[in-house]
């Protein structure tokens, strides 16, 4: 019997800011990115905090390329989520693509959030559920 997947096969990786905007001061404080997520019904992995120690970033780019590689494999689709004014997109998006590019992986799909658009729920929503 195969195995089904309740988030339809799609995933989104995040910046840590998506899961928990109280840690981030100086942007708006929303969880509605989260919110739009769980409502389109995809699965979300979380990238940790954006100042962790450079040896520590080696390492995750690593698990998240090993994670996206394996998603690929299994014909998931996939989207990078971006919050432009976090430093390299809080998800270390120029480390992240070098090492699937290294891996001769396709590079998912960048879906990019201003600090603007953070405060426009509807916008959020809208834009949220049209990743895929």
């Amino acid at each position: 019997m195969p195995l089904r997947d309740s988030r339809s096969y799609k995933v989104v990786f995040t910046p840590d800011y998506v899961i928990n905007p109280e840690n981030y001061p100086n942007i708006p404080k929303s969880l509605k990115i989260y919110e739009g997520i769980k409502r389109a019904g995809y699965g979300i992995v979380k990238l940790p905090v954006i100042d962790i120690s450079e040896d520590q970033i080696s390492d995750w780019i690593e698990i998240a390329a090993d994670m996206i590689e394996e998603y690929q494999k299994r014909g998931y689709a996939i989207a990078l989520i971006i919050i432009n004014c976090l430093e390299d997109g809080g998800i270390w998006l120029s480390k992240l693509r070098a090492e699937l590019e290294s891996r001769k992986l396709t590079i998912p799909k960048i879906v990019e959030f201003s600090e603007s658009e953070l405060e426009e729920d509807e916008e959020i929503f809208s834009k949220t559920e049209s990743i895929f």
